[in-house]
């Protein structure tokens, strides 16, 4: 099971069209009946011919060209990007049902933004076009509990917008 779902994580993170999974999962109880290390061989199968099982280097690339944000479902993003937050140990449990995904650099430029970005830009660069390719990347987004509960019972806390 851990391949198959290594391989619909993998086109989540890359972006990969969800068309004809059923019809490739299908196949595959087909071509691994007979084998006697099930595991391996459903991984040899998933990773063969043109099903598209991502690479760690096609992830890594992924990080900043894909617009996580907009694949899949929410439920989807919000699994992966607990399993990443879980990942590095976090010392405060996550609660599912309050996690939403908040973007690092805002969906809407701000001038704090453009003068953060300024020295980073490349000749031909604009900021508009970064600040457009990366907005939605997994790279500029992170788990967060709903702001409700963060809030509850504090008398005061300080805007970041």
């Amino acid at each position: 099971m851990l391949s198959v779902e290594s391989f619909l994580v993998r086109r989540l993170l890359i972006g990969r069209a969800t068309a004809n999974i059923n019809r490739t999962l299908l196949a595959t109880t087909s071509e691994v009946r007979d084998e006697e290390d099930v595991a391996a061989a459903v991984h040899r199968y998933l990773s063969t011919g043109r099903k598209y099982f991502a690479s760690d280097k096609e992830i890594a690339s992924s990080l900043t060209t894909v617009p996580f944000y907009l694949n899949g479902r929410s439920n989807q993003r919000k699994l992966v990007l607990q399993w990443i937050e879980e990942s590095y140990g976090s010392k405060e449990p996550v609660d599912p049902a309050q996690l939403t995904i908040e973007h690092v650099m805002p969906r809407t430029a701000t001038e704090a933004w453009r003068d953060e970005l300024a020295p980073e830009l490349g000749e031909e660069e604009s900021f508009e076009e970064v600040h457009q390719g990366l907005q939605h990347t997994l790279g500029n987004l992170t788990p967060t509990e709903s702001f409700a509960r963060l809030l509850a019972g504090e008398p005061h806390v300080a805007s970041t917008h």
